[in-house]
């Protein structure tokens, strides 16, 4: 996905700046651009903007308040300065962006205008006068000075954060108060003033908040004095002293060690001895690997002004709002008011006491988020740079079992900006782009740092910035070696006839001996041994361990998932040390040979055809350790829901967790896996590609072993942008082609070769032309063509409910529309739906892109009727904007899927071999492409992907310009399906039953392909059909029944429609619940359920109800009763917004 969009809107640019720009004439103008509409302001306003309106259809006179509504919300009159702080005059902030990008300078905001005269408001009446003054005023500045006021800004708010801020609910329970108070203590002993703002359910009485402020005043007993309260309608404010104004501020005592043979015991209240019953002991004795996560961490900012405990994974922003000094970070604007935040440096530390001390001892952090340096009772044991990297410090003959651990991370903001200037000054050019547009409200120079680069900011994502040890940490005691990494990589013969095991051993030794290693399959009681003569830290590879005898792995929808357990153990004279993983014998193939033109692009699994099905997954959070085990297990079990059989983890985010990897083997879901790299240029001097390669060969050994990664793919859109030129700059791009090769090419490439030993294809870019781009040099002419390769393909203009629209190549691996979240998402980020506009602040606030918003607004006008006045409300455009992104992806999937195994002699394009939309998951609270939002509700597209992703399909082509419909059978299946019968039925809005159907025998449709069953003529004499695949001995269909529009949608109301309702509810085994729906009068467009409060999903959604009665499930992840979930549930139509 793109995160700076000038490539993909060159065209569209004028568009967007002539939206509100104002004109000298109240003339018509006479094309209209926008695609479909235009405004243009009369000269003569005072206060209330007026537009004519320009369009290619009819518009209403409710969309045309709306319009005025839209100008109105926004007030894009500014007063803008140049560099050197002249007036430049009143204008629209659309023309002052323009103005800075021509001069390549950006917007700085300088607040309002002041009581001052001059040549620009010598015209300007005494009338407009006051209200000229209230202008916002921006002034021209370059990109450097824009970074350097952001960080000057963001320093002084840390500077300023000294009150520790502790919110509770009402409704806390005593345990959890007790815990709250007591933290109260320790920050009161450090001098730091509290107050704790006590938030009261809305119908909390009197009587029962003083109980509670009585109940806080005992557990403060003497150690803490109330200065004051204060009440308001839903909040009590205590703010609270130190009743000693000389307490002095407790200290953690240290002393420096000249070595680590003399033990100093620097175990205090802050420190905690080991938790045994969180040792993870391994196989021997010899080494044990023991969690320090859950010990007693803290951590403070450098100049000592916060101090508070913490917990391990975790992010430094996560831990300030646990901790209350912040607010939730995903509320409001908080991913910028908290920048200040990502400006600091942190300190975590904790002390620790052994069970034991061997030979050696390693500290193992797993991530380490992002510039860090490690410490031991300090002393500096080594640095970290990489957030994609573990790092094991070992450390010789530590003979105390106790020790003080710190961490302390710097600002990855201001090392990314350090970083990018020393590039520059020492090889005299920039590497761009310099920094994310401004509506992303991002950070500078993530491509210079080995982070996540969406928590700089993304055109879906915030920036959060932060620091944090992300993934578990362990303290590792050996005595003789350990066993740092296990990989194996099962690779089928070039014969066909074995399968040889690659093996890597990756070991941690104190000293060098005769080894015995050993690899073990359980399931297949098969064995190999060897003694080997080991240094210390030495890397083995095993080379053509053959196996025999083996089940084969299948993406789900072709077979089974068997999966071997491969334990790997090194014993030594006195010492052993094993581990094991899960792996499976699959053979994965990609495909490119001739056709009529270009070359095809398909992926096969064990020697079959695999067409791809899914989406593409982002990070599930800006904060990586909410990830939890139950929010992934709701992820796949969506995805398996949805037909899916694949996702592309996407090269902006990270490598994501072993949980996610073995979910994704066990269910057979295919992982198209980007090395993270996305969109930018990069850096390619001798450290940035040395750490480069240390992180991709980690990584590679890390998942080799997983049978669902079946693709590596060195980058997203790079070439692409190498290609098309997207970023403006004074270095010639035959530089940055250089420095792209040598990192995509002989690095990325190199070291997957030689680590995966070729057990998957390994592609150079999505997209890319394939092994076209490699013949052409590693950067195809056209990275996006239709007969090479795979595609990517965003079109925010045209009508993408027209199959003309789209392109046919070989692989689609992104595209999409966007939508709004649901409603309940919203509330969680702190806005209203019921009362927010879709232009409202608030919601601009999280749109990233320049061009969705108004693209969403467009496409609803263009197919559907706009809302009334009174119901044009967020709530509202949630359900259109969700509706037209499931309409859309319903049309373009199938027409690829249509496109399988089929070619067009003409063009010599077709062969269309996967489709993957962009995007599965949301990584907050925001409009975006997705089909499952941050809040985990299913958005109406997710529920039609469950239907155009089926094994077995009838979908439908009209075309309004040959004026018929062709019907279609896609079918996934490896056999030929036969004696099947086709039927299309036909309907109109007004009338509860089908007015025509035609059925048609069909004796074969051939195995993974399409077939095109029969023709009728198209017109407007029908509103929509249904199509069918029926067993023709049964009736009963074969795969669901599709729906396919065949005009556009008439405004509808209540009078003119049928009515839906439950008349039975049932519960079902596995907290599911069934629900009976009613039909009467005629047929019901686009029925929309509810289950509020809940997690869980509905068997469909967003459907037209064409028949008399219905049954739908409900699939709840949480307990609750059948009068509860009557209670949660409700009913809306598309006719209740009109």
């Amino acid at each position: 996905m793109m995160y700076f969009l000038q490539n993909k809107m060159k065209k569209y640019i004028g568009i967007t700046i002539s939206l509100f720009r104002w004109f000298s004439t109240g003339e018509c103008v006479s094309k209209c651009r926008f695609s479909s509409f235009y405004f243009k302001q009369f000269t003569a306003f005072s206060h209330k903007p007026q537009f004519v309106f320009c369009s290619r259809f009819t518009i209403d006179e409710d969309t045309l308040k709306l319009i005025a509504e839209i100008v109105e919300e926004r007030d894009l009159k500014i007063w803008l300065l140049s560099e050197d702080g002249s007036d430049m005059g009143q204008m629209s902030l659309a023309d002052a962006k323009t103005i800075a990008s021509g001069r390549n300078l950006r917007l700085w905001s300088v607040g309002k205008t002041v009581q001052k005269e001059s040549e620009n408001q010598a015209n300007i009446n005494h009338d407009e006068q006051e209200e000229i003054l209230q202008l916002p005023v921006y002034q021209l500045i370059s990109g450097k000075e824009l970074f350097n006021k952001r960080n000057e800004e963001n320093k002084k708010k840390a500077k300023n954060v000294k009150e520790k801020i502790l919110r509770v609910h009402s409704t806390i329970s005593q345990h959890d108060l007790e815990a709250k108070i007591n933290h109260v203590f320790q920050l009161l002993e450090r001098k730091y003033p509290i107050r704790i703002e006590i938030i009261l359910k809305s119908e909390e009485n009197t009587t029962s908040t003083e109980t509670f402020l009585g109940n806080i005043k005992t557990l403060l007993q003497d150690k803490a004095t109330i200065a004051s309260i204060q009440h308001s309608s839903h909040r009590v404010i205590l703010c609270l002293k130190s009743p000693n104004n000389n307490t002095q501020r407790y200290l953690i005592h240290q002393k420096t060690i000249a070595n680590f043979s003399n033990g100093i015991n620097l175990i205090d209240r802050f420190g905690a001895s080991f938790d045994h019953s969180s040792t993870d002991l391994s196989a021997s004795t010899s080494v044990q690997r023991l969690n320090i996560s859950k010990l007693h961490w803290q951590v403070r900012n450098e100049n000592g002004s916060i101090s508070l405990n913490t917990t391990i994974p975790g992010n430094i922003y996560t831990d300030l709002f646990n901790a209350g000094y912040i607010d939730d970070p995903y509320l409001y604007n908080h991913d910028v008011s908290q920048r200040w935040v990502a400006y600091q440096n942190w300190i975590y530390e904790v002390n620790v006491t052994l069970p034991l001390v061997e030979n050696m001892v390693c500290l193992v952090f797993y991530g380490l988020d992002t510039f860090a340096t490690v410490v031991m009772n300090g002393i500096p044991l080594g640095h970290a740079d990489n957030m994609h990297l573990a790092y094991p410090f070992c450390v010789h003959n530590l003979n105390d079992k106790q020790f003080h651990l710190s961490v302390a991370f710097i600002s990855p903001v201001i090392k990314a900006s350090e970083l990018a200037a020393t590039f520059k000054r020492n090889f005299g050019y920039s590497v761009p782009p310099d920094c994310p547009q401004l509506l992303q409200n991002g950070e500078c120079h993530a491509n210079f740092v080995r982070k996540m680069s969406v928590s700089f900011s993304w055109d879906w994502a915030p920036a959060f910035p932060g620091v944090g040890i992300w993934k578990a940490a362990s303290i590792w005691t050996v005595r003789g070696c350990a066993i740092w990494q296990f990989a194996v990589s099962p690779v089928l013969d070039e014969e066909g006839k074995f399968w040889n095991l690659h093996v890597h051993f990756v070991l941690f030794c104190t000293n060098a001996e005769y080894c015995l290693f050993s690899i073990k399959i359980n399931n297949l009681n098969w064995q190999w041994q060897s003694q080997l003569n080991f240094g210390q830290n030495y890397e083995l590879r095993l080379l053509k361990c053959s196996v025999r005898d083996v089940r084969l792995w299948w993406p789900v929808g072709h077979g089974d998932q068997p999966l071997y357990t491969v334990l790997g153990a090194v014993v030594g004279s006195n010492w052993q040390d094993s581990k094991s993983v899960r792996t499976a014998f699959r053979h994965v193939e990609l495909v490119q040979r001739d056709l009529v033109r270009g070359k095809s692009f398909e992926f096969f699994v064990n020697g079959m055809s695999v067409f791809l099905k899914g989406a593409n997954w982002v990070p599930a959070d800006s904060f990586l350790h909410r990830v939890t085990p139950q929010r992934l297990q709701f992820f796949f079990d969506s995805i398996l829901q949805a037909n899916m059989n694949c996702l592309r983890v996407w090269g902006g985010g990270v490598y994501e967790s072993d949980l996610f990897y073995e979910m994704a083997d066990r269910y057979g879901i295919l992982i198209w896996q980007d090395v993270m790299f996305a969109v930018s240029f990069y850096p390619a001097d001798e450290d940035f590609l040395n750490q480069v390669k240390t992180e991709v060969k980690y990584q590679i050994l890390r998942l080799m072993h997983h049978p669902s990664i079946f693709v590596w793919s060195a980058n997203n859109e790079i070439e692409l942008a190498l290609a098309k030129r997207w970023y403006p700059t004074t270095v010639s791009y035959s530089t940055f082609r250089a420095d792209y090769m040598r990192l995509v090419w002989d690095t990325i490439y190199k070291v997957v070769n030689e680590t995966d030993f070729s057990a998957r294809p390994f592609i150079l870019s999505s997209p890319s032309n394939g092994i076209n781009t490699t013949a052409s040099g590693g950067i195809a002419d056209d990275p996006n063509s239709d007969l090479y390769g795979d595609v990517h393909f965003y079109d925010y203009m045209s009508d993408m409910l027209r199959d003309d629209n789209y392109p046919i190549p070989r692989c689609v691996s992104e595209f999409g529309v966007q939508s709004l979240p649901d409603l309940e998402t919203w509330r969680s980020a702190g806005v209203d739906p019921e009362n927010a506009k879709l232009f409202s602040e608030e919601v601009l606030h999280r749109q990233h892109h320049p061009l969705a918003h108004f693209s969403m607004l467009q496409q609803t006008m263009r197919h559907f009727p706009l809302p009334a006045q009174n119901k044009s409300t967020l709530s509202t455009y949630v359900l259109l904007t969700q509706l037209y992104q499931a309409l859309v992806y319903k049309i373009a999937v199938e027409h690829w899927r249509r496109w399988r195994h089929r070619l067009d002699e003409s063009t010599g394009r077709g062969w269309t071999s996967c489709v993957l939309y962009w995007q599965l998951n949301d990584i907050w609270q925001a409009p975006s492409w997705s089909t499952i939002d941050y809040g985990l509700k299913w958005k109406l597209a997710h529920y039609y992907a469950v239907k155009f992703y089926a094994p077995v399909l009838a979908t439908a082509n009209c075309s309004s310009t040959s004026g018929r419909c062709s019907v279609f059978v896609v079918s996934d299946f490896t056999v030929d399906l036969v004696n099947v019968t086709v039927e299309v039925r036909f309907y109109c809005w007004d009338w509860p039953d089908p007015l025509a159907s035609i059925k048609q025998p069909v004796r074969s449709v051939p195995s993974q392909g399409s077939l095109l069953v029969f023709e009728f003529p198209y017109g407007n004499f029908f509103h929509l059909i249904t199509l069918a695949v029926l067993n023709s001995s049964s009736g009963l269909p074969l795969g669901p029944v599709n729906t396919h529009l065949l005009t556009k949608m008439p405004r509808l109301d209540g009078t003119e429609v049928g009515r839906v309702e439950v008349v039975a509810l049932e519960t079902l085994a596995g907290r599911r619940f069934l629900i009976t729906l009613r039909r009467s009068g005629p047929i019901v467009p686009f029925v929309w359920l509810r289950a509020d409060n809940l997690t869980g999903y509905f068997s469909d959604n967003g459907f037209v109800m064409v028949d008399r009665r219905l049954l739908i499930t409900f699939q709840s992840y949480s307990k609750i009763s059948l009068s509860n979930f009557r209670n949660q549930l409700s009913i809306k139509t598309i006719a209740d917004i009109y």
